[in-house]
């Protein structure tokens, strides 16, 4: 994919991953062989996405690869506050995790509904402009798969 002139790329994170291996202190634990390696079946499993598209993620490839990552740490990071605002489950999860958006809704007014609308599907609607906006004679399949598939929106 593709996304404000940089590549978000699979092997950011695998990248990542092998390294993790070959190091003995693990930068990223949650990750395992079966968050890397997809099958028809795991491709499936909102748990494993959950866990790779995070803000811990993010946080590692941030901090220890090169500047060419921002756009696949930018998608980390939106698509972490993305779920948390879908996983609110506990009254008491958001300070345990000292994550803000997994606080339990208490009105209509809440900054997350703002978040939403604006940042997040802003980020989705800049993203899908930046592309149309891409100077190159690509085909219809090189210019599907800068952005998320339809399936996913």
């Amino acid at each position: 994919m593709w996304n404000d002139g940089l590549f978000i790329l699979w092997q950011h994170i695998t990248h990542l991953f092998y390294q993790d291996m070959e190091n003995g202190l693990k930068l990223s634990p949650r990750l395992t062989f079966k968050h890397i390696n997809i099958t028809s079946f795991s491709a499936m499993c909102v748990n494993l996405a959950a866990q790779v598209l995070s803000s811990s993620v993010a946080a590692v490839i941030k901090t220890y690869s090169p500047p060419d990552t921002a756009a696949t740490v930018k998608l980390c990071e939106m698509m972490d506050s993305f779920f948390d605002c879908l996983n609110v489950r506990s009254t008491f999860e958001h300070q345990r995790k000292r994550k803000p958006f997994l606080a339990p809704y208490t009105s209509r007014q809440d900054a997350r509904f703002q978040w939403l609308e604006s940042d997040f599907l802003g980020y989705l609607r800049e993203w899908q402009q930046g592309i149309q906006n891409r100077p190159g004679d690509f085909t219809q399949n090189v210019w599907n798969k800068m952005f998320l598939s339809w399936q996913n929106i």
